[in-house]
C-alpha cells in the first residue's frame, strides 16, 4: 500500500510540475513586452521579391538518365533580387 501510495504521490507532482511549465511557456509565447518609447511609425515591415529565370523554360529535358555522380545536365539560370527596403535580401539556394 505504501508502494502505490508513493507511485500516485509521484505522478501527481510530474503531472502538477508538466502542467505548470506548460503554463509557463505558453505566457511567455504570448505575452510581448515593447520597451522604451516605440510608437507606430518606428515599427516598419517590408519585403522584396525574388526572380529566377531559366534560359530554355523551367523545365529539365533529361530522357534515358541512370544513376551517377557525373551531372546528367546543366541549366543556366539568373537569379534577380529586387529589394524594396534598405535590408540586405539573403537567399538560400538549394539545388
Amino acid at each position: 500500500m505504501k508502494y502505490k501510495r508513493k507511485i500516485n504521490t509521484i505522478l501527481l507532482l510530474l503531472i502538477l510540475i508538466l502542467f505548470i511549465t506548460i503554463i509557463s511557456f505558453s505566457f511567455a509565447a504570448f505575452t510581448t513586452r515593447i520597451v522604451n518609447s516605440e510608437t507606430s511609425s518606428t515599427l516598419i515591415t517590408g519585403s522584396g521579391v525574388m526572380q529566377i529565370t531559366f534560359e530554355g523554360g523551367e523545365h529539365l529535358n533529361a530522357p534515358d538518365i541512370i544513376p551517377s555522380n557525373d551531372p546528367f545536365v546543366t541549366k543556366t539560370f539568373t537569379l534577380t533580387g529586387v529589394n524594396s527596403t534598405e535590408e540586405i535580401m539573403n537567399y538560400h539556394l538549394i539545388l
